[in-house]
């Protein structure tokens, strides 16, 4: 699970915002939004962001005539309609996530729930502005609600806007593409990165900041996420024990044990050690065929340039593509079926200190 990133504060992605200030400045207003990028970048802060300047922005000249519009990022939090989206208490804002719908623990947004926010669009906004729902993310709606989403977009009320958040803009249906503005955001650079997580962790230690920034690779709500559930430790204990000549099962059992650990932690471990592992071992691959990936962030990490060190010259190519495929099989697996991820995880390590080319 990725952390709400409303609480981070907004980096990046000003030519989005400047995209979708202009069509306002110019009459018209997009009616759907998708914002588009990996986890943890700031689409739902972002999508809060535009809301509470959709909500704040002067409709009226002032007495001096004049009608000032701030840029978005320069949304002031303290204005009244925004505090309220701030602090998600605004009547004619409405945000939608699967860990949201108690109507379901599948992780999907189901077709009542849809339906129940075209009733909330079609109202006539509570304080004079605009309705707005935020669905995060359109990757969780299953089939009936997107295609109720779909007719929400072919016919949107007046002063309308839905925001719909993705991290696979492939799998979104082409028609709800086709009926609204698409924003592909990118994931923030270093310095933005650690600047983010500095606001977080205002005491944190600046090394372990910089490993952050080089694990979630532009993505702080995923460096969030890491550290809530104490991966990255156990993922630097890992490194140096794939990197280990010798193989302790011992040792071995523990971490895959640690990585199975169950609890409030047990689902961000997992996602945890799917993204972490899912890069250790594409980051390897990369370098075993030879190619430039010196470049590659976890490069910047000692533990895992090790652990890639070893990973390479053990096995091929090859093989570390297809432990890489397995990897992302088995772990997505356990999540789907709930099953216990530390025999998986040891089964792994059993194969990365294996010598096979």
């Amino acid at each position: 699970m990725i952390t709400d990133d409303t609480q981070f504060p907004l980096l990046g992605h000003k030519a989005c915002q400047q995209r979708l200030k202009q069509a306002f400045d110019d009459g018209r207003p997009h009616h759907g939004l998708i914002l588009s990028g990996v986890q943890g970048i700031g689409k739902r802060r972002l999508a809060c962001q535009i809301a509470a300047w959709v909500q704040s922005r002067p409709e009226t000249p002032s007495l001096f005539g004049e009608l000032t519009v701030p840029e978005i990022w320069e949304t002031d939090p303290s204005h009244e309609e925004a505090r309220l989206v701030f602090n998600n208490a605004h009547p004619d804002v409405k945000i939608i996530s699967s860990e949201d719908d108690e109507a379901t623990k599948s992780g999907q947004i189901k077709v009542d729930t849809i339906r129940t926010l075209g009733r909330f669009l079609g109202q006539t906004p509570a304080r004079g502005g605009w309705r707005i729902a935020i669905i995060d993310t359109i990757d969780a709606v299953n089939r009936n609600g997107a295609n109720a989403m779909l007719k929400m977009l072919e016919e949107p009320p007046d002063n309308a806007m839905i925001i719909l958040l993705t991290n696979r803009l492939s799998a979104v249906l082409p028609t709800i593409k086709s009926r609204c503005s698409i924003a592909r955001l990118s994931p923030l650079d270093h310095e933005d990165t650690l600047s983010v997580l500095g606001q977080i962790w205002p005491e944190g230690d600046r090394g372990q900041l910089d490993i952050l920034a080089s694990l979630c690779e532009g993505a702080p709500g995923q460096a969030h996420a890491l550290q809530l559930s104490g991966a990255v430790e156990l993922f630097e204990q890992s490194c140096l024990a794939i990197a280990s000549s010798e193989f302790q099962p011992d040792e071995i059992r523990k971490l895959a044990d640690s990585w199975g650990a169950g609890g409030k932690v047990a689902l961000q471990r997992r996602n945890s050690a799917l993204y972490l592992f899912e890069k250790l071992l594409h980051a390897s691959a990369i370098s075993a065929t030879g190619m430039a990936s010196q470049k590659h962030p976890l490069f910047e990490v000692d533990s895992a340039r090790l652990a890639i060190s070893a990973l390479t010259s053990r096995h091929s190519a090859d093989r570390l593509a297809r432990l890489h495929a397995d990897c992302i099989d088995k772990i997505s697996a356990s999540q789907r079926l709930y099953l216990d991820l530390a025999p998986i995880m040891f089964h792994f390590f059993q194969e990365m200190h294996s010598q096979q080319h």
